[in-house]
């Protein structure tokens, strides 16, 4: 059966690997290697670290030169320094991972942030419309993500939905690593928002899925964000330390 979610497929893979059915969990990993393209890279990953673990060295190299032909890219670091890797003493593991790199620090230098914005049509009144700016989890975009918060336009909201600028391991997908860089990407959307349209300024609400939900909580409680209230929806909170003092 195929499985209906990356979530739904890594799960499935990490159950069969803690049974004991390694094997299982590479044969679903391979089956499944163009079935979510956002994904892609962390499944040529996962695939590639199972492989090695079971001494396959030659089919885990194989699995990273197949990532690259896909589109994918990793720093060299994630490669360099997984633990799963520590045995490849092969010097076709270095050219890869050169390879891999090398594609990262292209596609690095040449992504920009972007703004999808939803917006209710019609004049809005005297004080303006709410804002929502909703942020994509990580391994997705902002295409991917407006499906999932357009239909506030119609309660009269308009939807800002930014684009990070930095990429993940997968082609046409992103990430919110880092603080520093969302909070400057974020105030200028919400800035072009409100010169696009008349935005109630005391109507903002931060809004984000699994990163993106713990962007929008820390930017609107610890970083400055002004926002009236913030909507995380399943929040990756791996640390929670830096909210416990508010």
């Amino acid at each position: 059966m195929t499985p209906t979610s990356f979530t739904d497929l890594y799960a499935d893979a990490t159950q069969r690997r803690e049974a004991g059915d390694t094997d299982g969990a590479i044969a679903l990993l391979r089956e499944n290697l163009k079935t979510f393209p956002l994904h892609r890279g962390v499944v040529y990953l996962v695939l590639a670290e199972l492989l090695a673990d079971e001494g396959r060295a030659k089919e885990a190299i194989e699995a990273l030169s197949q990532a690259f032909t896909a589109g994918c890219r990793y720093q060299p670091e994630w490669l360099t320094g997984n633990r799963h890797f520590g045995a490849l003493a092969d010097p076709r593991f270095g050219r890869v991972v050169t390879r891999l790199g090398d594609r990262y620090t292209t596609d690095a230098a040449a992504a920009r942030p972007d703004l999808l914005i939803r917006a209710p049509a019609g004049e809005p009144g005297p004080a303006g419309r709410p804002l929502l700016v909703a942020l994509h989890g990580n391994n997705s975009n902002a295409r991917e993500t407006a499906r999932y918060w357009s239909p506030a336009v119609a309660l009269g909201w308009v939807i800002a939905i930014p684009q990070s600028s930095e990429i993940a391991s997968s082609p046409d997908a992103y990430t919110w690593n880092d603080r520093a860089r969302a909070k400057g990407e974020i105030d200028t959307h919400i800035a072009r928002a409100a010169e696009l349209h008349r935005i109630d300024r005391r109507r903002v609400v931060l809004a984000g899925f699994s990163m993106g939900g713990l962007q929008a909580i820390a930017l609107a409680l610890a970083h400055g964000t002004a926002a009236c209230g913030i909507l995380p929806v399943a929040p990756w909170l791996p640390d929670i330390a830096e909210f416990t003092a508010l």
